[in-house]
């Protein structure tokens, strides 16, 4: 089999990558970290096209980032990757649901896990002695 009908994981850090030309090519691709390259803006927008297909993304470090803080850039990656599970090396989450809201605006945004994976990942938290995620969370937020 061809490698781009195969290749899952991809981590192409540090290499001075100037371009993602071909990307759309690797149709089982669901992992991409791309940090401290030479990416611009553009390059990574031919991944947003195809952001139903990816669960692990990191773009940290190329020159799109621009002057922004890694929050801010984190906050965007947020906006442009909607369905993407883990951002930039941390887990979707880790992200309030009211800061989703706040920044994805009036965009729909469709959710990183299933009903039955968060009914999973409550259990396993439940064991270590993490509260329960239906609480919600945003209380401590709403009070700032």
């Amino acid at each position: 089999e061809a490698v781009k009908d195969t290749l899952e994981r991809l981590y192409l850090s540090y290499n001075a990558i100037k371009s993602l030309s071909g990307i759309e090519n690797l149709v089982k691709l669901n992992c991409l970290f791309m940090m401290y390259n030479e990416l611009e803006m553009p390059e990574i927008n031919k991944v947003v096209k195809l952001d139903s297909q990816y669960k692990e993304l990191a773009f940290w470090g190329n020159p799109a980032c621009g002057k922004a803080t890694e929050m801010e850039w984190k906050d965007m990656m947020v906006t442009k990757f909607p369905t993407c599970r883990y951002l930039e090396g941390e887990s979707r989450i880790d992200i309030r649901p009211s800061e989703i809201k706040k920044i994805a605006g009036d965009r729909p945004i469709e959710p990183a896990f299933t009903k039955e994976e968060l009914v999973e990942l409550d259990q396993v938290l439940t064991i270590y002695g993490i509260p329960s995620l239906e609480g919600g969370g945003d209380a401590e937020e709403d009070e700032e």
